[in-house]
C-alpha cells in the first residue's frame, strides 16, 4: 500500500529554496541528456524524501546518499564532484508530468527507486560508463523493491511503457567518459517483472552497496 505517500504528487510539484550549487561528478540519469557541469539542488520536499526513505527501509540497508530537488531535466543519480556525496536529483515538474501522465504515484516511486538503485548497487562508482545490464538491474531493483513495498505488477510497470517511449537513451559514467546505448522498453519491462517475482534479493545489494 502507499499510505506513506499520499500527498506525494502535491509535494513533488510545490517550490523549493535554499539553492545550493552541486558540481556533476559521475553520474546515471533517466535519459540521454549530458548534464551541466554545475546544478543547483534545492531542499528535498519532505514527501519525496520519506518516499526515498520507505524504498531503502524495504531493501534493510542503511541510505548512504542524499535526495533533492534540482534544475535537472529529470531523475538522477549523482556523485557531488566536489564533495563525492551520492545524491538522487530529482526535477519537480518532471514527476508532477509523470504522475498525470499514469495516474499513479506509484510510477514516481519507481522512477526514484531506479535512480536509488544505482547508487545501492554501486554504478556511479564504477569506471567506464554504463553498459545495458547496468541500467537493467536498476528496472529490476525497482521493481523488486515495489513488490515488498505492496505494489502490483502493473503498478510497477505503469510508468515504463508510457515514459520510456521518450527516453531514448541511458546515460552513466563520468563526464567527459560517458558510455551511452538504446533503452529497450520491452526488456526493461521483463526485468521489472522479474525483479517484481522476487528474483532479486537484498544480498545482492548489499553486496554491489559495499
Amino acid at each position: 500500500m502507499l499510505r506513506s505517500f499520499p500527498l506525494l504528487l502535491l509535494a513533488l510539484a510545490l517550490p523549493a529554496a535554499a539553492q545550493t550549487p552541486i558540481a556533476i561528478g559521475s553520474y546515471c540519469n533517466f535519459d540521454g541528456e549530458t548534464m551541466e557541469a554545475t546544478v543547483f539542488g534545492f531542499d528535498p520536499d519532505d514527501d519525496a524524501e520519506a518516499a526515498v526513505r520507505e524504498v531503502t527501509r524495504y531493501t534493510g540497508l542503511r541510505p548512504n546518499f542524499t535526495i533533492r530537488a534540482a534544475n535537472v531535466d529529470n531523475a538522477s543519480a549523482v556523485i557531488d564532484a566536489a564533495t563525492g556525496e551520492r545524491l538522487i536529483l530529482y526535477n519537480q515538474e518532471f514527476m508532477r508530468a509523470v504522475r498525470m501522465r499514469t495516474n499513479s504515484d506509484w510510477s514516481q516511486v519507481s522512477i526514484l527507486a531506479h535512480e536509488l538503485g544505482h547508487h545501492l548497487q554501486g554504478h556511479t562508482l564504477q569506471a567506464g560508463g554504463s553498459r545495458p545490464s547496468i541500467e537493467l538491474e536498476a528496472d529490476q531493483f525497482s521493481g523488486f523493491v515495489l513488490q515488498r513495498m505492496g505494489a502490483t505488477l502493473d503498478d510497477a510497470l505503469r510508468a515504463r511503457p508510457r515514459v520510456l517511449r521518450t527516453r531514448r537513451w541511458y546515460q552513466c559514467g563520468a563526464r567527459g567518459a560517458l558510455n551511452m546505448h538504446p533503452s529497450d522498453s520491452r526488456e526493461a519491462q521483463n526485468r521489472i517483472n522479474l525483479g517484481h517475482a522476487n528474483l532479486i534479493g537484498g544480498q545482492v545489494s548489499a553486496r554491489r552497496a559495499k
